[in-house]
């Protein structure tokens, strides 16, 4: 028979247990806050380089091309009517050169797996002095918050949804405001008592 002083001990060691696994693995958990929140990267490292043009191709060969000119307006290229919506061109851009990464892949996966064998767009800004980056969008994830990407030839990671559908919308909806109406002024019809 196992006496009550040993059950006690027992009891004792287990709770000492319990309580060191817990906070190790409450500062395991801190440790891992702390860097997800400190290591923001971006999917297109500009370093204070602005973005003079930007253009988005999908898989059909579909392409808007926007272009910041000399004066420092945004153009939409390939514009025949119409102005362009200068306020959703420079939100995408926006958006092109803080493109966030979510995650990166601890094991690359197959291109053709995550849609980036064929990808589905092409994403290119060009800089000043002319330097020019290339990013492929390939599937969604499987939790929807993010797209698998890569930059030329570096490896895949997770880019953040919302800044990527900001510029891959051009392609759906082109910047382009929309006509306005003719304002007509109504026909009015004399009476007698107006003659």
């Amino acid at each position: 028979m196992i006496r009550r002083t040993t059950w006690i001990l027992l009891g004792l060691f287990g709770l000492v247990v319990a309580v060191a696994w817990y906070l190790q693995s409450s500062q395991q958990q801190r440790a891992a806050q702390a860097t997800e929140t400190h290591g923001i990267s971006l999917l297109f490292p500009l370093q204070e380089v602005s973005i003079t043009a930007l253009r988005i191709i999908d898989q059909h060969g579909h392409v808007v091309e926007v272009k910041r000119e000399s004066e420092g307006e945004w153009v939409f290229l390939g514009l025949e009517d119409g102005e362009p919506d200068i306020a959703r061109i420079e939100r995408a851009v926006s958006n092109a050169s803080g493109i966030r990464v979510l995650s990166s892949l601890e094991s690359q996966p197959e291109l053709a797996l995550i849609g980036l064998e064929n990808p589905a767009y092409r994403i290119v800004i060009i800089l000043e002095g002319g330097q020019q980056m290339e990013a492929f969008i390939g599937d969604l994830t499987a939790l929807g918050n993010g797209y698998y990407a890569r930059v030329a030839s570096e490896d895949v990671v997770v880019a953040n949804k919302f800044n990527l559908d900001a510029i891959i919308d051009l392609l759906a909806e082109p910047p382009v405001l929309p006509a306005a109406e003719l304002m007509s002024e109504p026909e009015i019809e004399q009476t007698e008592e107006s003659k």
